[in-house]
């Protein structure tokens, strides 16, 4: 039996539409897991990144006011008042309070982008949630009085996404991913 040109061309015109369909199915599909693949990528190099990114901040706000980010012996943490987030904010060059200021405003640049990364989806959202609510939202409070002393002398919300993203956070209670198998 032999098979002519035209009937495999023929073959080729019935079923050709539904071959591409199918390829571009299989190929949105991978875009898909690739796109979530590298959000997850991402996420794990921010969460890594904590330290490396942080530690000299938070080390800075500590040694300038003891139990502030960390808890005290108590296991409480130290409250920042509006008159000292004011004494901060406006403190004089080369004193403790401007050097905190300057460590303020880097450390909250640091929380902000996590919370734009979630906020825009750049990032895992499940797994930003769960590796830093706690502590976004833990320095937002201990910090609210210095950022609404920010957002007042600049006359803009400085660090907005990530005031947002805590706010949503308090409202939404944390919900782990479903794993499989």
């Amino acid at each position: 039996m032999s098979v002519s040109y035209t009937g495999v061309l023929d073959v080729i015109k019935d079923f050709g539409p539904i071959v591409t369909a199918v390829g571009v199915f299989v190929a949105v599909w991978t875009l898909r897991a690739n796109h979530d693949w590298n959000r997850r990528q991402y996420t794990a190099i921010l969460v890594a990144g904590w330290n490396e990114k942080t530690s000299i901040h938070r080390k800075a706000i500590e040694r300038l006011r003891p139990g502030l980010i960390d808890l005290d012996s108590k296991g409480t943490p130290t409250e920042l008042t509006r008159a000292d987030a004011a004494a901060i904010y406006t403190a004089k060059p080369d004193t403790p309070e401007w050097e905190l200021r300057f460590h303020f405003v880097e450390f909250l640049n640091h929380l902000e982008a996590i919370a734009s990364a979630y906020r825009n989806k750049v990032a895992d959202e499940q797994m930003l949630e769960e590796s830093f609510r706690s502590v976004l939202i833990r320095v937002h409070d201990i910090l609210v009085n210095f950022i609404a002393t920010v957002d007042q002398h600049r006359g803009y919300e400085a660090w907005e996404p990530y005031s947002a993203v805590v706010a949503y956070w308090k409202r939404k209670p944390f919900k782990p991913r479903r794993y499989t198998a």
